[in-house]
């Protein structure tokens, strides 16, 4: 129903989005225009530097030039996560100079996240979502960006390095 009354209003007086609060475009006349790659998995942490995996995350980057709403859109594969109601990733260019707009980073656990020693990190006015269900495989895997209805808009495989212990680990007696 909120998007249904940001949607009616006049395009003149509608609500702004942007850096500033009364600055950058308004929202948009129509709702967006599903395609393959608008939004695409830019990277993944999955063995993060301090041992601890539930600081894990993947990051989304909005490829288009407006934003891109992720209402009921998920992830599967490796991971599972379902985006909750009113998810939108601004158009940006994802650096520090624009506050990493452009850029969705999706937590296995968002507090832990918020808590890195090394960034990406909390107080660095990144956009966060979480938890997601699962953990990202040192071994490698595959993470799937689909939009509400099922469609695959991206793929994202990563090759992945185990350590010594889970290459050579080998269970040789069960009693």
């Amino acid at each position: 129903q909120r998007r249904a009354f940001l949607y009616d209003q006049n395009s003149a007086t509608r609500q702004l989005f942007g850096l500033d609060a009364g600055t950058g475009d308004p929202i948009p006349n129509n709702a967006q225009v599903i395609s393959p790659a608008m939004v695409t998995v830019d990277s993944v942490d999955y063995l993060p530097s301090s041992g601890n995996q539930n600081q894990e995350y993947v990051i989304l980057r909005n490829n288009t030039s407006q934003a891109v709403d992720l209402s009921g859109w998920k992830l599967d594969g490796a991971i599972d996560h379902t985006f909750e109601g009113g998810t939108v990733i601004p158009a940006g260019a994802g650096t520090a100079g624009v506050e990493y707009q452009g850029l969705l980073h999706v937590a296995r656990d968002a507090v832990s996240f918020r808590s890195r020693s090394s960034g990406p990190t909390g107080g660095q006015k990144r956009l966060v979502q979480g938890n997601y269900q699962g953990q990202l495989s040192a071994r490698g895997e595959t993470v799937n960006l689909r939009d509400g209805a099922g469609q695959l808009i991206h793929s994202f495989s990563y090759p992945g390095t185990p350590t010594n212990l889970q290459r050579y680990l080998r269970v040789s007696e069960i009693q």
